[in-house]
């Protein structure tokens, strides 16, 4: 049974809003931070993964309905939120996918991570979406459903090989010119 959650509640469990208080002032909207276009493809990637748990491993899967393999899991998502349409392979995506290598410790949410499990003599054969506090959302093997593991996993740490950005962290929401 696939557990489907909604974007929605996703976006409750991944952001706090703090409660204003009824004597507080009204907030200064231009003294928050800019959301970077970033920021934003980066919480649309977390959201739709985490809206992927319970989904059926299935090798080669490439779509939710037919159930979806590790490679399957992040091409779908950054197809389906960002248009980019990606390799179904691991091994591509660590080497030729256009990212930018990121060390363990620049980790952000939406960042791609890469294990090698055992197989096909020493290459990069997993992959994940990183989506913060050292959890990613990845499809482990035959047999299980789309889940959230840890990095720190004595297994996991073991078999990490690497991370790569794809989305671009340069562009300000308020530097983008008005819409016409």
């Amino acid at each position: 049974m696939m557990i489907k959650l909604s974007k929605i509640f996703l976006l409750g469990l991944l952001l706090s809003v703090p409660v204003a208080q009824a004597d507080s002032a009204a907030p200064d909207i231009n003294a928050a931070p800019a959301l970077s276009v970033s920021e934003l493809g980066a919480a649309d990637v977390v959201m739709e993964t985490l809206s992927l748990i319970g989904t059926p491993y299935r090798w080669a899967g490439a779509y939710p309905e037919g159930g979806l393999d590790c490679s399957g899991l992040v091409s779908y998502v950054y197809r389906d939120v960002l248009a980019k349409d990606l390799p179904h392979s691991a091994e591509a995506l660590f080497s030729s996918a256009g990212g930018k290598r990121i060390d363990k410790s620049e980790l952000q949410p939406g960042d791609l991570v890469f294990f090698h499990m055992g197989h096909h003599h020493r290459r990069i054969d997993h992959v994940a979406v990183y989506i913060g506090e050292g959890r990613f959302v990845h499809a482990p093997t035959t047999g299980s459903t789309v889940r959230v593991d840890n990095l720190d996993n004595g297994f996991w740490r073991e078999h990490y090989r690497g991370a790569v950005r794809l989305i671009p962290g340069d562009v300000a929401l308020r530097d983008l010119p008005p819409h016409s």
